[in-house]
């Protein structure tokens, strides 16, 4: 029955697999029909997994050269390696720089060959743009710290080999860190129109290492500019470590390139970037289908200078998260009126915010629909929050980080009062709650939040509350939702491992300090915001 089935019928039962390796090795072994299908699923991206066993990175290479023609066999020492059963680089459409040369490395070092990493490396990537693979993912990182390899030599150019420009011709994911040539990025530019996700670094430090100066950086931001420039379909952008020895570089030309992909940008982040004041909020605000902004340890970013744009500001925007970065007042303001009713998740994290908490109201006032809220406060400032969580009906998660504040005093607040008030405004949509402060409340006090709680909850974490006892934990398995499935009480030191044993029968995944291995199945990974 299974050598009956269609061609199309195969491709759609692979293309369902096609994140499942093993179920695709195993359909090698159908038969020779579904071998021949089933091959071209399995070699789309074999680079991808950068947790490859050694074994695994040496069949892998192994697999690779036999792909080689003779010529490049010779030269490399090894025209003794017998051609491999299918063309398998042809049949690559991820590609992955940095596992590439670590998994060449491995190889080198299994097989004892004397010759150079790098002379493997230059070669494969030649002939994988040369032959008949159509990359749609092109990652690029070239990693400083790798032993083997001197980015300063030889041609990393892939976009002027033999090849690439119908090999690179389909791109639509392009990353690009470390230290590479800027020059890489205008070749990019001249054939590589339908790029929709573009993540750069203008990474000086690598840079500088190899003595390129602060002459290849400018050119890093002027190479990026003609990149953007000549996109259709940009959707995501992801601007990060953009500095030279501690200064600064200058980032207007690039926020204003961004300008050209207004009608397509939906999703846009920098990291470490300084922004200098620039009126980036502006470009943004042309983006009408922006849906996601993230700022990431960003410095001096300006206000709105536009007080009447031609149409509203950021009438699709979903998620805006800022970590560890200071936005004035009024532009926090902007975001919040302006995406009044898309707004449904905040994330901030950092202590930017604890001498401006009044600012952080402005999205309870202004965005009724957010679902998803994570801020960093002190304890003192847990009342404030708690009226914000009672303005949004549709909240699902919230996550409270601690803010070392030196006017704390945990003596005036009364953390009983708090939990009891806490499960009383907290809505019947929510399902995840993080309060990572060192609150010291009774197990009464619990019970009573959960007498007052009517939300579902399926995560329930306190990992810096110490004052959990055996008590508490009793509450837990007795008026804790059936629902529940996460709890975390990391830092709890009274409590005994028969309590811990007995809530497991109630919650099935637990962080705690008795257990920490696979078979008791610890929820390493609560809900990321």
């Amino acid at each position: 029955m299974a050598s009956t089935l269609p061609l199309l019928c195969l491709h759609e039962i692979f293309q369902v697999l096609n994140d499942d390796q093993q179920a695709l090795y195993s359909c090698l072994l159908v038969n020779r029909h579904w071998c021949h299908e089933a091959v071209t699923f399995l070699w789309r991206k074999p680079l991808q997994n950068s947790e490859a066993s050694y074994s695994s990175s040496v069949a892998l290479v192994d697999a690779l050269l036999s792909c080689l023609s003779f010529e490049d066999k010779n030269r490399l020492g090894i025209e003794h390696t017998t051609s491999g059963i299918f063309a398998y680089a042809n049949y690559l459409r991820h590609f992955n720089f940095l596992n590439l040369a670590r998994a060449i490395s491995e190889w080198r070092s299994a097989t004892c060959v004397l010759i150079s990493a790098q002379l493997v490396l230059q070669t494969l990537c030649r002939h994988l743009f040369s032959c008949e693979a159509l990359f749609v993912d092109l990652q690029l990182d070239f990693e400083t710290s790798l032993d083997d390899y001197d980015w300063s030599e030889d041609d990393w150019n892939f976009f002027r080999f033999p090849g690439a420009r119908r090999s690179l011709s389909r791109l639509r994911t392009f990353n690009c860190f470390g230290a590479y040539d800027p020059i890489l990025l205008l070749s990019a530019s001249t054939f590589c129109t339908e790029i929709e996700s573009i993540e750069v670094s203008l990474d000086t430090f690598g840079w500088t290492r190899y003595q390129r100066g602060e002459l290849m950086i400018k050119a890093g931001a002027e190479t990026l500019v003609a990149l953007i420039s000549v996109q259709k379909n940009l959707a995501r952008f992801h601007l990060q470590d953009c500095h030279f020895r501690g200064f600064a570089i200058d980032l207007s030309n690039i926020f204003e390139a961004l300008k050209s992909a207004h009608n397509t940008l939906k999703h846009i982040q920098f990291s470490t970037i300084d922004v200098q004041g620039y009126p980036l909020l502006d470009v943004l605000g042309l983006c009408h289908n922006l849906e996601t902004i993230v700022f990431n340890r960003c410095q001096n970013i300006g206000k709105c200078t536009n007080k009447k744009p031609s149409t509203p500001f950021f009438p699709h925007l979903k998620t805006l998260q800022l970590n560890k970065t200071f936005i004035p007042v009024p532009t926090l303001r902007t975001f919040a009126v302006n995406a009044a009713h898309s707004l449904q998740e905040v994330l901030i994290r950092g202590d930017g915010y604890q001498e401006n908490w009044n600012a952080v109201q402005v999205f309870a006032i202004n965005n009724p629909n957010i679902t998803k809220f994570q801020v960093h406060g002190a304890i003192t400032e847990l009342p404030q929050i708690l009226r914000l969580v009672k303005s949004w009906d549709q909240l699902e998660s919230l996550s409270i980080m601690h803010t070392k504040d030196e006017n704390d005093d945990d003596e005036l607040f009364d953390a009983d009062y708090f939990i009891v008030d806490l499960g009383a405004a907290l809505p019947p949509t929510m399902r995840h709650l993080t309060i990572q402060l060192d609150l010291e409340f009774t197990a009464e006090s619990l019970l009573r939040f959960y007498q007052n709680c009517q939300a579902p909850l399926q995560t329930f974490e306190f990992p810096a509350s110490q004052c959990i006892s055996d008590e508490h934990l009793r509450i837990v398995s007795e008026y804790a939702p059936r629902s529940l499935e996460h709890l975390n009480i990391m830092d709890a030191t009274d409590i005994t491992e028969a309590a811990i044993r007995a809530v497991r029968t109630v919650v099935p995944n637990i962080i705690s300090s008795f257990y920490f291995s696979k078979s008791d199945r610890i929820f390493r990974d609560p809900v990321r915001f």
